[in-house]
């Protein structure tokens, strides 16, 4: 578990650090709508994949993405508006190279024997499940960029 904490929760926090030192306001949008979004599908998933370690009860399997859920996804996610708020790629790039990257990652990991694959769950399955919760941030953060500026014309 302490692996989990280092790889998913300190190191993300680093990175997201450095973010939050070129811009607060992205951090502070995505980090709580995508921890929630994580939280619920890795709840849900954990029929569908193990993260190691393996816990004694199935129902508690969950709390080994925890890390996840609160370090290394809610940053990706943050990464993410901010090369959409830099206009570093299209729109469409951004959403593609950020659910790349999340999978090619995950692949990693699962090549390393830190996540196991269970009832037919496949790396293609897990490129949409990261692409999903990618575009959702993105229509969320539009959305809030759109309410911010009208609630600035009043």
């Amino acid at each position: 578990m302490l692996f989990n904490i280092m790889i998913g929760f300190l190191f993300p926090w680093v990175m997201g650090l450095i973010l939050y030192k070129k811009d607060k306001q992205v951090i502070t949008r995505a980090v709580p709508f995508v921890s929630v979004i994580s939280l619920i599908i890795n709840i849900l998933g954990n029929r569908y994949w193990v993260v190691k370690p393996k816990i004694s009860s199935r129902k508690l399997q969950f709390l080994t993405t925890m890390p996840h859920n609160f370090g290394y996804f809610p940053i990706l996610g943050a990464l993410m508006i901010y090369w959409r708020k830099k206009r570093v790629f299209s729109e469409k790039a951004d959403l593609f190279l950020c659910t790349l990257l999340s999978t090619f990652f995950e692949l990693i990991a699962v090549a390393a024997g830190r996540v196991e694959y269970r009832n037919g769950w496949n790396i293609y399955k897990t490129f949409l499940s990261y692409l999903f919760p990618a575009y959702l941030l993105y229509k969320f953060n539009c959305w809030r960029e759109r309410s911010t500026i009208s609630s600035m014309n009043m």
